[in-house]
Formats: structure tokens, sequence, C-alpha cells
């Protein structure tokens, strides 16, 4: 029920009715769950289905794994920050420690404004945080 309502958002249902619907379709059934366990639920159907999202969206590297058999999981790991956008973003960071990642971003883009496909947001944020944990430690 859960994909039927991927694939086209007007058939979702929420809690209540999928009881419902459940009800409906197996009478005889004694073990239907309660609409907490069917929230439960889809909260984790949704959470994994935009970590799957995420991970495709953007370009990663294969570790493990071969393609011939599918015995051995497969690690994906996305692709590091080039070096020269990492050290200036360290000189932003370390010169304003209290910089907001979308700052920083900005700055970035002034900066480096042909490579703005390879500056994502989620990626900065990273940087800038690890950035700002490092320089706390000191």
């Amino acid at each position: 029920m859960f994909q039927r309502g991927v694939e086209n958002s007007s058939r979702k249902l929420g809690p209540a009715r999928t009881v419902e619907v459940l009800i409906q379709n197996h009478p005889n059934m004694y073990d239907i769950p309660s609409e907490n366990e069917i929230r439960a639920e889809i909260s984790k159907l949704a959470c994994s289905r935009r970590k799957r999202l995420r991970e495709v969206s953007e370009p990663l590297s294969v570790v493990g794994g071969n393609g011939e058999q599918n015995d051995l999981p497969v690690i994906q790991r996305r692709k590091q920050m080039k070096s020269c956008y990492a050290s200036y973003l360290e000189d932003i960071v370390t010169s304003d420690t209290g910089i907001k990642p979308l700052l920083a971003l900005q700055k970035l883009r002034l900066v480096f404004p042909l490579s703005s496909s390879e500056l994502d947001g989620f990626k900065v944020t990273a940087q800038v945080s690890s950035i700002k944990q490092k320089l706390k430690k000191k």
C-alpha cells in the first residue's frame, strides 16, 4: 500500500484509513496493526526511501562487492570536496568562526563561479561544521 502512495500521491492513505482498508480486505484477520504501528512503519519506509534517493542523487564511488555476485555488501561513498575549496572554506571559517554555512557557500561561489555545480549546500555545510569542530578542539 505504501508503494502505491509513492507512485501516485493521490492514493496515499493515513494510518486510520490504512487500518480501515486492512479490516475490509482481511475480515478474518485478528492481528491487524494499530494506527501507531502503521504510523511508525510509514515513517521508517519514508526515511529509508529519502536515504536511498539522497544516495542516488549525488555522484558516488563504489567500494566493495563485485559486479557478478551480489553476496558482498556494496558501500557507496560521496566524493570528497576538492582541496582548493576546502582550504578556502577553512580560511573563511577561521577568520569568522560564527559564519553560517549558507553565507560560506555564497562566498565560495563568488570566488569559484564556474564550479558551482560541484558545490552543493550539503557538502559545504558538512565541511564548515567539520572545520568549526576542529577549531573548538584547539
